[in-house]
């Protein structure tokens, strides 16, 4: 069975995954990134030990500051129209992410994210559009660097929105 950190607010998407990231073998290790009001780290919290997965939580405020907001700002300030998920994913999220893994040992990362990973024979890893074309989020990890590919995992990339819903659903029962 391999540790999986997963990044986890505890919403309909991060908390499927955790679910199919369980039914695959894997052991899951939450990391809630903190950057809102105290209720929803509260509800990360509360949906993780309802879960039975481990949680870590990260003050990620400042990175955000620094690495996104700022630079989205004077990017914009400057006529330019910056896409903060693609300035965030490599800066912060996956950054913390990946770090969390090297920590505990883990071998893979995963989020909720609606994509898919491919790995061609070469043993590159290759991001591909999700299933659901209207949930597809892939141009928003675009600028992921081929380590951090290598060792993610997409667990709703095969599956609708509405799917992953229906799942959600079924798992409260």
């Amino acid at each position: 069975m391999s540790k999986v950190v997963l990044g986890f607010s505890g919403g309909v998407d991060s908390a499927v995954s955790a679910v199919l990231l369980q039914k695959a073998g894997h052991e899951v290790h939450g990391v809630y990134l903190d950057n809102a009001e105290e209720s929803a780290r509260l509800d990360a919290v509360s949906a993780a030990e309802r879960m039975g997965i481990a949680l870590t939580v990260i003050d990620v405020k400042r990175e955000l500051e620094e690495n996104v907001c700022r630079p989205f700002t004077e990017a914009y300030l400057r006529g330019e129209t910056p896409n903060p998920c693609i300035i965030c994913n490599p800066s912060v999220k996956f950054r913390t992410l990946i770090a969390v893994a090297d920590r505990i040992d883990a071998e893979l990362v995963a989020t909720g994210h609606y994509a898919r990973i491919e790995v061609d024979g070469e043993g590159l890893s290759h991001l591909l559009p999700a299933a659901d074309a209207e949930a597809d989020q892939s141009a928003a990890l675009a600028g992921l660097p081929q380590e951090v590919l290598a060792k993610l995992v997409l667990p709703l990339g095969e599956f609708t929105k509405a799917e992953v819903a229906e799942m959600l659903a079924d798992t409260a029962e």
